[in-house]
C-alpha cells in the first residue's frame, strides 16, 4: 500500500487549535477539487509505503518537539485507504 506525497516538513502551525505549536506537515499529492484559493501546485509527488513514510516522519522530527502531524494536500482523503492504515 502506497500514497503519493509532495513534501514533508517540520514547521509551526499557523492556524486552528494548535496555532503556534511545532508540527510535522505531510502534503499529499492529487486533488479532485478546484478551489479558487488553492495554494498547492499540482505536483505528482513521490510514492511512499506505510513504514517508509513513518520513518520519514520520525527523521524529520528528530531533535524537534512536534507531537502532532498535519495531513494536508492536495486532498489527503483521496488516499483514505492508505491513511486508515497509516494512522
Amino acid at each position: 500500500m502506497k500514497a503519493r506525497v509532495t513534501e514533508i516538513f517540520s514547521s509551526i502551525q499557523g492556524e486552528g487549535l494548535l496555532v503556534g505549536q511545532p508540527q510535522i506537515f505531510i502534503r499529499f499529492a492529487g486533488c479532485n477539487l478546484d478551489c479558487d484559493y488553492c495554494d498547492t501546485p499540482k505536483k505528482r509527488g513521490r510514492e511512499f509505503g506505510l513504514y517508509e513514510l513513518l520513518d520519514l516522519v520520525r527523521a524529520v522530527n528528530a531533535g524537534k518537539s512536534a507531537d502532532t502531524v498535519s495531513l494536508t494536500g492536495g486532498e489527503p482523503l483521496l488516499q483514505a485507504d492508505f491513511l486508515k492504515t497509516f494512522l
